[in-house]
């Protein structure tokens, strides 16, 4: 039975080796907008329901 320890280092390698697959920069950028209208949205829902307690 292998150790699967090193396990994690092989899928690296492989996730790595894949360098041809780059995403546009219009689809990084749209995830960052996202990213951050869900933390903006975060804080009000967070913040009423600390009101409502």
């Amino acid at each position: 039975m292998p150790e699967s320890g090193g396990s994690n280092i092989e899928v690296a390698q492989i996730l790595s080796e894949h360098k041809g697959s780059r995403e546009p920069v219009g689809h990084a950028l749209l995830e960052i907008i996202e990213a951050l209208v869900l933390a903006v949205v975060a804080i009000p829902t967070a913040w009423s329901s600390y009101q409502a307690d």
